[in-house]
């Protein structure tokens, strides 16, 4: 497999390679998924208010089946305050997007934060009571449940007890359980979604999802809000680079943490424990994760997921006790704030800094909590757990390399364009040299980025035809909007998979700076720009265009004939001659007019270079074979392309 033979051969080129790929891959931007995370949460709170009934009336069949007291239970108070999204996909940290279609493996994990409440610290009971949550509907603070949160032998883990009202007809504080809250959920999720999903719990979250859903469906996660900051250590201790910064530090101090219903593993009290989770503050640090730390972490999941898949009986999978992507990211995030930017060199560089670390916390059987490094994520692993998750590690180190380029593969069809580059790279034999100059001497860091911002140029003409039905987005037309919102929810949209723009933007940064100060950016009102791709598409060869058009010369006379024709008869969007840089956008941006010249001209799509997994044969002709495709009749005429299939596609 020429992949293989890549890495075998010419690792320290494919290391390059892998880079360029994961440094093009979506760049985040903190601000749109702050605007798009309000939007969601938003529409969430909207979609439950028909569902608040149904809440309140299973909290009060909750209160009499634990046989708690009515009077002081939270349970028949509490409303759901917010939804707020947190996880690795809000955190610009879910899985490498493919170009394939395929959907993410990754979960939504949604907090339900309810409330409201009122809090006591219990290292003084007597002082006032937190209260953060806006006041209860009958208007009376003092009517919200009075709760005080106690620190348990593990580190993480609270029990939560209900002061007494006067309504009461006992004194002592009784104890509110984690379990509660749990079941409340799962009862919340059957009664609302029926027999048609598939409900399960797992820690504090209840996962639903469709039946042959993909995905990881969504995590319902019920918290607690408690304004209470436990480590003094985060906001003192010693930094070598100002990260998260100071602002983003103090906020999430500010805001505390949400206390979720699980346990500590063997605890006497596991069932009845809160535990402390940070996912609000991870979501604040992991918008500041320096670009290179950033992809790198999502290049080492997709190579942990790949893994996986693959992965045996050992050990490791028989106790649970395995590497996890929170690992990685706690890891990045103690990388970030201790090693300054510039040993960020590449992604490649970051993904191996990474596993150093994560291979000397194996060794030393500690990897601190970022946020409070008296919590240890190894507490629980066993010896043999280390030494497993140790060679796991390892492994991922050995197969690194090979598995990024075998997803890029899957997603881009890399085999055609690195069998050539192969063959580039070799030594020149031919001139009998004895030489014996590195590959990666004789390949410059410039052809490597050419390379790279060729073949991703190349697959983003195959996306345009295959996506050639489909709009940019539905919020264009949106005008109820706020601005702010439509303008970002569209640059979400061109960002991700449901724009072929986005390739044409991973290609324009694995491009060398020279080629990108080259193109003009084209306004497209709002707040919204794109590249002219016409640079990027100069860099596709003769080879290219073959492998594209099948006979472009055929494609060229065609293209002749029609300019030749009185303008009223000319096909719509041609204006150039093809061997200009405006005529070859004319052709390769335009899918319908591409496809009406290669029909016409008798020159038809090759089969292999379509899309893996994509259902139409030479991305949009009829499915036969070879020698039947050849000899059919050119079909009715392609309808000329709306402006809105081009907006986006630098078609400016």
């Amino acid at each position: 497999m020429a992949l293989n033979l890549l890495v075998k051969k010419a690792g320290p080129i494919s290391e390059k390679v892998v880079s360029l790929l994961l440094e093009s891959n979506q760049p985040f931007n903190y601000r749109t998924h702050a605007v798009t995370r309000a939007w969601d949460n938003a529409r969430r709170a909207l979609h439950w208010l028909p569902g608040e009934p149904l809440w309140r009336c299973l909290q009060r069949c909750h209160v009499h089946a634990a046989g708690d007291c009515p009077s002081c239970s939270p349970l028949g108070r509490l409303s759901v305050l917010h939804f707020n999204q947190s996880g690795s996909s809000i955190e610009g940290l879910d899985d490498l997007d493919g170009n394939d279609g395929r959907q993410c493996a990754s979960d939504v994990d949604v907090m339900m934060e309810l409330g409201p409440c009122r809090w006591l610290r219990a290292d003084d009971p007597e002082g006032p009571p937190l209260s953060v949550d806006p006041a209860p509907p009958d208007g009376d603070p003092d009517s919200a449940p009075l709760l005080v949160a106690e620190p348990t032998e593990n580190p993480g883990f609270v029990l939560l007890f209900v002061k007494p009202t006067s309504a009461c007809d006992h004194s002592n504080p009784r104890q509110f359980s984690a379990d509660h809250l749990r079941r409340l959920v799962q009862d919340w999720c059957r009664t609302r979604h029926g027999s048609d999903v598939i409900i399960e719990t797992a820690g504090p979250a209840v996962n639903v999802r469709q039946k042959g859903d993909i995905d990881g469906g969504i995590d319902w996660v019920p918290c607690l809000r408690w304004p209470v900051w436990p480590s003094e250590e985060f906001r003192t201790r010693r930094r070598v680079t100002d990260f998260p910064p100071a602002e983003a530090r103090e906020d999430i101090c500010r805001f505390g943490v949400h206390l979720v219903p699980t346990g500590h593993p063997g605890s006497s009290t596991e069932y009845t424990e809160l535990r402390l989770s940070f996912s609000r503050a991870e979501v604040v640090a992991g918008w500041h994760l320096f670009p290179t730390v950033r992809i790198a972490a999502r290049g080492l999941k997709n190579v942990k997921n790949e893994m996986k898949k693959r992965r045996k009986t050992t050990t490791v999978k028989d106790t649970g006790k395995r590497l996890k992507s929170y690992h990685i990211k706690t890891t990045a995030l103690w990388l970030c704030q201790d090693l300054p930017r510039e040993s960020w060199r590449s992604a490649t560089t970051a993904m191996h800094l990474i596993l150093d670390k994560l291979e000397k916390a194996l060794t030393d059987g500690t990897l601190h909590c970022f946020f409070w490094t008296k919590i240890n994520l190894f507490a629980e692993y066993t010896a043999d757990d280390l030494c497993a998750t140790q060679r796991e590690v390892k492994r991922m180190r050995k197969r690194m390399l090979a598995a990024l380029l075998a997803w890029h593969d899957t997603c881009f069809d890399l085999q055609p364009w690195y069998a050539h580059y192969q063959q580039k790279m070799a030594p020149d034999r031919a001139s009998g040299s004895e030489e014996t100059t590195s590959n990666d001497q004789q390949i410059s860091d410039r052809s490597l980025q050419l390379f790279a911002a060729r073949y991703i140029t190349m697959y983003a003409v195959l996306e345009i035809i295959k996506h050639r039905h489909q709009g940019v987005s539905g919020v264009e037309n949106c005008s109820d909007l706020p601005d702010l919102i439509r303008t970002e929810l569209l640059r979400s949209r061109l960002g991700r998979r449901y724009h072929q723009g986005r390739i044409f933007v991973q290609a324009m940064l694995a491009a060398p700076d020279d080629l990108v100060g080259s193109a003009r950016l084209v306004a497209h009102g709002g707040d919204v720009y794109t590249w002219d791709v016409a640079p990027l598409l100069a860099l596709l060869e003769d080879s290219d265009m073959q492998l594209l058009l099948g006979e472009p010369d055929a494609v060229a006379s065609w293209w002749r004939q029609q300019l030749r024709l009185p303008r009223a008869e000319q096909p719509e969007g041609m204006t150039a001659d093809l061997d200009t840089p405006q005529g070859r956008k004319e052709l390769l941006l335009n899918a319908d007019l591409l496809l009406r010249a290669c029909e016409e001209s008798k020159a038809l799509l090759t089969r292999r270079y379509c899309p893996p997994g994509s259902p139409e044969l030479r991305c949009g002709c009829r499915e036969t074979d070879q020698h039947a495709l050849e000899e059919q009749r050119p079909g009715p005429a392609v309808p000329p392309p709306t402006a809105q299939k081009l907006r986006g596609l630098g078609s400016g």
